[in-house]
């Protein structure tokens, strides 16, 4: 049997070479310092779930139930895991036999809500995840994905985590499997300064020549080619892969084959897990290979485009437009129908394999449910689309967001 190996194509311009994280600390200045000249772009990217991915947890971003009729995962054999508020904050604590054996503050929240929210604990300047995440669809708390069915509390939260999941973070050295991060440099959420380049110099040149353009000190990804748009998504969108460079080297308009090597191998295209390789789906689909299409050219990375099917089916329709042999001809679909709605019939929802929550009283596993970004033709996902776009007209408008 053969097997497919995922690469990518690493034609395009190089950008400027990546520093260590250790000398780059100084030069970022965080998101809020953008708002006063860019305010109407800050203002809609910070409802997105980029700029929320990660966050210092707190009772208003942290979705989870802590009342005591919904607050606990039963492992078994008296072991429990309670999310609990205390004086001091929010805590997961563990209890055997109905004793309290070990307490862990939760610090820091992973994701928006959209799907599920994990939570770090700092120890010192290592980070280690929580053994529950709370499943936001099911509105209960799980055992969290890639966990074994039993309590742990040191389950190590790498510089390679938070360069998915941050802006920046300065790493100060390593012990063991753990790394030693600074506290205070985490740029929590994924902010202005991971698509611009650290902003420190733009700023203070931009205070003394208000106005004035600045193409030197700040990056504008408007200006890149198609490969370096690609290898900036495709920094955390492209599935497992293995560092090179230490994490945070990479930097807008690097090439990404010099920071990081691919090391997935699947069988089919169809063996990609919707979770995480995004990228990878995508350069398989025919809609990429036979244009320059890039995420961007669906993806507005300013606006919070959650759920409005409609706009991304119209960015379809650039290509797939109604006079031309790339429209759609899906039968028993009138035109007005396709148009509105693309997306679930070519990238339908599926559920990961590699983002797994455990039920607790069934023990099944529960995988997220994800877009997946391998487009193509899904015969029976068209069959379920159509049936309930005819039978439905008006959830179809509250789908569209009409």
């Amino acid at each position: 049997m053969g097997y497919l190996l995922i690469r990518r194509d690493d034609t395009g311009k190089q950008g400027g070479t990546g520093k260590k994280a250790e000398e780059e600390t100084s030069r970022y200045a965080g998101s809020e310092a953008c708002a006063s000249c860019h305010t109407d772009i800050y203002n809609t990217h910070i409802n997105t779930a980029h700029f929320h991915t990660s966050a210092v947890a707190t009772e208003t971003n942290v979705l989870g139930r802590f009342s005591t009729d919904s607050n606990t995962y039963d492992f078994g054999n008296s072991n429990l895991v309670k999310a609990e508020k205390r004086a001091a904050g929010l805590y997961q604590v563990a209890y055997i036999n109905g004793t309290e054996k070990k307490r862990q503050q939760l610090n820091v929240v992973f994701g928006f809500g959209k799907v599920a929210q994990s939570f770090g604990s700092w120890s010192g300047s290592k980070l280690v995840q929580l053994p529950l995440s709370y499943f936001v669809p099911e509105q209960h708390w799980v055992n969290s994905p890639g966990y074994p069915d039993k309590i742990l509390f040191n389950r190590v939260i790498t510089s390679r985590c938070m360069e998915c999941h941050s802006s920046f973070v300065r790493v100060t050295g390593a012990s063991g499997p753990f790394e030693d991060m600074d506290q205070g440099s985490v740029i929590y959420g994924i902010g202005c300064e991971k698509c611009h380049g650290p902003a420190s110099a733009h700023i203070a040149f931009e205070k003394e020549h208000p106005g004035w353009p600045d193409p030197d000190r700040i990056i504008n990804p408007k200006r890149f080619s198609r490969q370096q748009l690609l290898d900036l998504c495709g920094l955390c969108h492209s599935g497992a892969m293995n560092n090179i460079q230490p994490a945070f080297s990479f930097k807008p308009g690097d090439r990404l084959a010099d920071f990081y090597a691919y090391n997935i191998v699947a069988q089919s295209a169809d063996d990609l897990d919707v979770h995480g390789n995004q990228y990878g789906m995508l350069s398989l689909s025919n809609c990429f290979i036979k244009s320059e299409m890039t995420c961007s050219s669906c993806h507005s990375s300013h606006r919070n485009e959650e759920k409005q099917i409609n706009i991304f089916s119209q960015r379809c329709m650039h290509c797939h437009q109604e006079s031309t042999s790339e429209f759609c001809k899906f039968n028993g679909a009138t035109a007005a129908l396709l148009k509105k709605n693309c997306i679930d019939c070519h990238m339908p929802l599926k559920a990961s394999r590699a983002i797994v929550f455990l039920e607790q009283k069934t023990k099944e596993k529960v995988g997220a449910i994800m877009r997946s970004h391998l487009i193509k033709v899904y015969p029976e996902e068209s069959r379920k689309v159509i049936r309930f776009l005819k039978k439905s007209p008006e959830k179809m408008k509250q789908n569209l967001g009409g």
